[in-house]
């Protein structure tokens, strides 16, 4: 043994053990969540970082969107995360904030 991981590409057997330990969540939830990913998955995304899904409630849609105005320009803000940063834009100024 060298210390140093190998990747198992067949040189060794493989076990697959069927309930060896008890279960975090059952299988109907981690079915539920597999299925919600892959819904998530299917999301359009935008050049400008919005998601957009007609018939999804992960749409994307900023909670105060409609609630701040831009005092420059009147447009509503919207918010997307850029490089790790949450970014709120309105029409004409970028205002970056930290998370």
């Amino acid at each position: 043994m060298t210390g140093k991981k190998a990747k198992n590409i067949g040189q060794r057997n493989r076990y697959y053990v069927k309930e060896s330990h008890p279960a975090i969540v059952t299988e109907e939830v981690f079915d539920l969540v597999q299925e919600d990913m892959a819904k998530r998955a299917r999301l359009l995304h935008k050049d400008d970082g919005i998601v957009e899904s007609s018939t999804s409630k992960y749409n994307g849609k900023y909670l105060l969107r409609n609630l701040l105005i831009c005092g420059d320009c009147g447009a509503s803000f919207r918010r997307r995360t850029e490089r790790g940063k949450v970014v709120v834009t309105g029409k004409i100024n970028l205002t970056t904030f930290s998370k």
